[in-house]
């Protein structure tokens, strides 16, 4: 039976329970079921405040672009972005990979027929996923017994569909986002992005002494100082790499007259992601001050190298298999930025500095994990320890607000009071022989009486004779 006075939406069944019979904003058919009138009623109110007025509600669109199609449409987009690096490739790669891990029944669904329902299934469908461990490089991953996906990553890949359920309410395709009600349980560590940084997560200055003589000792020249430079200046691992001979300035010069001073700086401006030349992780380029033993270190490293320009510091005459995916992009970029890839080569990638890495850690016996980007920590957390301000050391990094580097580093940025304050206080010559605080305070029916320890109160501004007359009459 209807609900007397309800919209045609609700109805009471006949074991007592109450229906709700509604399309949301997408024009998706809801069918829910509720122990009380109550809850039936709230329900079909909160769907109904997402609809557009009566009369502009346009029901059965045409538009039946499945999930994998419009999201096919984002990627082509900015694929054509890309070569007017106003998109980054890096990005690109991961949305197809997370394309790819889509299940077959979402890929294939129209985008305006995805409901919260099938986000929420999407979401258990992460959740039991178990975890694919790679067996090398060709082989295809297989799924590991007993694991499952770390809440970041499932985060991570639900976030994925609710950015890009978002771009079709932005382009109106929908208009209404079914994902972002869905609850994504938080990770132990906080959540999803940029988390404070722990110990275990640097070197020590003593660890770092010991790192680095050790690389001198087992490693290449080129990896020491690869190394070098994302510890001594805070670099990420792509903007390091690809680094060249012009970017290094050495004879930059700041202030006037007696003031000149010659302070030798790097500049940062590109990344590589997958072979495919970019600009770094938050678009800007920016400057950072080169310490005198890195300054020691690059003139020692760049003195036998040619002196082009274009000369990387950090160069690989072993290019990938032509045809490949990685060549492609490289070839690209030599093309897109000038690069002669038989005079100058290219720049290392990732996967080249692993192996080396690897024999670093092994030889230098730390008992805990770590990766390239803790140089990168450690350049931070030194630097701050040393007392240099959180915005200097925010700016070295690149971050694109002090905000960040305080979330990841705060714990570090404690640095040592300079007496400024103390001398100001010792400025105003406030009294510091005061009178002893009676032990109980007199009772409220009390007058106040004029004792000798008032009278030996020393004679403050407004504590003269005739100063209360005074102010009363201002």
């Amino acid at each position: 039976m209807v609900l007397k006075g309800a919209s045609m939406g609700q109805k009471q069944l006949n074991d007592g329970r109450y229906q709700v019979d509604i399309r949301d904003a997408n024009d998706n058919r809801l069918i829910r079921i509720f122990g009380s009138e109550e809850e039936a009623k709230l329900f079909e109110s909160d769907i109904i405040k997402t609809l557009p007025p009566k009369g502009q509600r346009k029901r059965h669109k045409k538009n039946r672009c499945t999930v994998e199609e419009f999201i096919g449409q984002i990627i082509a987009d900015a694929e054509k972005r890309l070569e007017k690096n106003k998109a980054k490739h890096g990005t690109i790669l991961r949305w197809k990979s997370n394309l790819a891990l889509l299940p077959q029944w979402l890929k294939v669904k129209p985008i305006i027929k995805v409901s919260e329902a099938d986000c929420e299934k999407f979401l258990q469908y992460l959740q039991e996923r178990p975890h694919f461990k790679s067996h090398g490089a060709g082989k295809p991953s297989k799924a590991a017994e007993g694991t499952t996906l770390s809440d970041d990553t499932i985060a991570g890949k639900f976030g994925f569909l609710k950015a890009m359920l978002q771009k079709a309410v932005e382009k109106k395709v929908i208009r209404l986002n079914p994902a972002a009600r869905v609850k994504v349980p938080k990770a132990a560590k906080g959540g999803w992005g940029a988390q404070p940084i722990e110990e275990e997560d640097r070197l020590k200055k003593s660890e770092l002494t010991t790192v680095m003589k050790k690389a001198f000792e087992v490693l290449a020249a080129m990896f020491f100082v690869l190394f070098a430079v994302m510890a001594l200046a805070g670099l990420r691992v792509g903007e390091a790499r690809t680094l060249q001979i012009e970017d290094l300035e050495f004879d930059y010069w700041v202030g006037e007259g007696k003031d000149q001073r010659r302070r030798p700086r790097i500049y940062v401006r590109r990344t590589d992601t997958a072979g495919r030349l970019g600009p770094t992780k938050t678009w800007a380029t920016r400057y950072v001050d080169m310490t005198p033993a890195l300054e020691r270190i690059l003139k020692w490293w760049i003195a036998p190298l040619p002196k082009h320009p274009q000369t990387w510091l950090f160069r690989t005459d072993e290019l990938p298999e032509r045809g490949t995916a990685r060549r492609k992009q490289i070839e690209i970029s030599a093309k897109k930025y000038g690069i002669d890839l038989e005079r100058h080569g290219w720049c290392l990638s990732a996967d080249q500095i692993k192996y080396p890495w690897t024999k670093l850690m092994k030889h230098v016996r730390l008992n805990r994990p770590l990766c390239p980007l803790n140089l990168r920590h450690t350049f931070a957390t030194l630097a701050l320890e040393a007392g240099e301000e959180l915005i200097y050391v925010s700016k070295q990094l690149g971050h694109q607000t002090i905000v960040l580097t305080q979330k990841i580093y705060a714990k570090w940025a404690d640095p040592e009071s300079r007496g400024m304050f103390a001398s100001a206080m010792k400025a105003l010559h406030l009294p510091t022989i005061l009178p002893q605080i009676p032990a109980s305070p007199p009772e409220r029916s009390e007058a106040p009486t004029h004792s000798d320890d008032l009278a030996s109160l020393p004679d403050l501004p407004g504590n003269e004779e005739g100063s209360d007359r005074k102010n009363s009459t201002s």
